[in-house]
């Protein structure tokens, strides 16, 4: 209808079947007299499209002769060698619309509309990814998983929760960009030159850090690299007493503030150093939890089940291993596992507990926005979880993936183009 609007007076018959119109924008047909239909008003609208991007008209000549010729036979200049600032996609949409050929064009206007938003989209999308790394460079850092060199391999889980709770408290310091577990775990168990995994991923500095446990003691080696040179700026070693691993996460986590130059507000030092847990073996068994729960089979998600109940039970005020519970149901049903009515009774009951005891936990709101999303078609409630995760923790790469997946459900798109570009820019991989 926009389109057609701005063509008003441009093109057009009389009660007799005179095709009138402006010259420069008429189409192929319409200038060889042929029948015309609304595709004509396409193409049209293409050439006022294509000067208001370029400035100039897509065909030309000295006369009428010269100008009827360029429409019949030739193809106007590219778009990108006028503004090369503008996404391909709209230059793509306007060659589209001059196609010669009736058929190739666009054959309804809302087609052309659709992929016209998209565009938009996309350069809204580029404008405020721009503007954000315009207005403040932030430092940022990926933690990749720690190396297991103890004699048991089913510590594996210890040495992955360990980096993935160092991630989880980074994201709430204001000012660092920390890339998400699911790209830093991409290069779990490969061996790789670090600046070139810094530049996957996007970052300026790599934590990398190995676990050593034997019996009650625990040896953890953690060391910050700059991406730029491969040049440590940072390393330490903990000898230490397993009941002491709160202890260096916290270490770890403010050593890397510390040397990274961001300036720690209390609120964030507050999270930072946030413990949920004093009960070292529920801290454990929600590990193992996670472990599996990131391995999304089913014979692991239901290993998953067990070990967050059994946190549950060695430590009932213990608020992560609830959500965990609660991400597992909804995976189980996700995957066609389980019945949709088990599924919501425990996941929902789950996380609700998990928010009873602390509200301040970003996961926690994102997957009670999914029960609300997938299970009570509650798409306003589920927006209100989104919005709260994410004011939470502005680095929480899922609750912005998800929330852009509703914002396309409600038609949205600009909105969950943005949305899935700051995940993207979390999550890369």
């Amino acid at each position: 209808d926009f389109g057609l609007a701005k063509l008003k007076g441009v093109t057009g018959l009389t009660k007799e079947g005179t095709t009138l119109g402006t010259l420069h924008y008429m189409s192929p047909e319409q200038v060889q007299g042929k029948v015309i239909d609304h595709r004509s008003d396409i193409f049209s609208f293409g050439a006022v499209l294509y000067e208001m991007v370029t400035g100039q008209l897509p065909f030309r000549g000295d006369n009428e002769a010269a100008v009827i010729h360029s429409i019949l036979t030739r193809d106007p200049e590219p778009v990108g060698l006028s503004r090369s600032d503008l996404p391909r996609e709209l230059e793509r949409i306007i060659v589209k619309a001059l196609a010669k050929e009736v058929d190739s064009r666009y054959q309804r206007a809302d087609d052309m509309l659709a992929d016209l938003r998209r565009a938009r989209a996309t350069l809204a999308a580029k404008k405020s990814r721009d503007d954000r790394k315009a207005v403040e460079h932030r430092p940022s850092i990926a933690v990749l998983p720690f190396t297991n060199l103890s004699a048991d391999p089913e510590q594996e889980y210890f040495c992955d929760g360990m980096a993935e709770e160092i991630i989880n408290a980074l994201t709430h310091v204001e000012g660092l960009r920390v890339v998400a577990r699911t790209s830093a775990f991409a290069f779990k168990d490969k061996s790789g030159d670090i600046r070139e995994i810094g530049r996957q991923l996007d970052v300026e500095n790599v934590l990398e850090g190995s676990v050593r446990k034997a019996g009650k003691r625990v040896r953890i080696t953690a060391q910050l690299i700059g991406v730029a040179d491969g040049y440590h700026i940072w390393s330490e070693k903990f000898d230490r007493e397993m009941q002491d691993i709160f202890c260096i996460q916290d270490e770890i986590s403010l050593a890397i503030v510390d040397r990274l130059k961001v300036r720690l507000l209390d609120k964030s030092k507050a999270e930072l150093t946030k413990r949920h847990t004093e009960d070292l073996e529920a801290y454990q068994l929600y590990l193992k939890g996670r472990y599996f729960w990131n391995r999304r089979t089913r014979s692991a998600l239901e290993k998953a089940t067990g070990y967050f109940t059994q946190a549950i039970d060695k430590d009932p005020a213990y608020p992560f291993p609830y959500f965990g519970l609660a991400d597992t149901y909804n995976i189980l049903y996700s995957q066609g596992h389980i019945p949709l009515g088990k599924a919501y009774t425990n996941a929902k009951k789950a996380v609700l507990r998990a928010l009873e005891l602390d509200d301040s936990l970003a996961g926690a709101h994102t997957s009670l926005a999914e029960i609300k999303c997938v299970f009570e078609s509650d798409y306003d409630g589920a927006e209100q979880e989104f919005r709260r995760a994410i004011e939470i923790n502005p680095g929480y790469a899922t609750a912005h993936h998800w929330y852009s997946m509703l914002l396309v459900g409600a038609g949205r798109f600009d909105e969950a183009v943005e949305e899935a570009e700051r995940a993207l820019e979390l999550d890369p991989l």
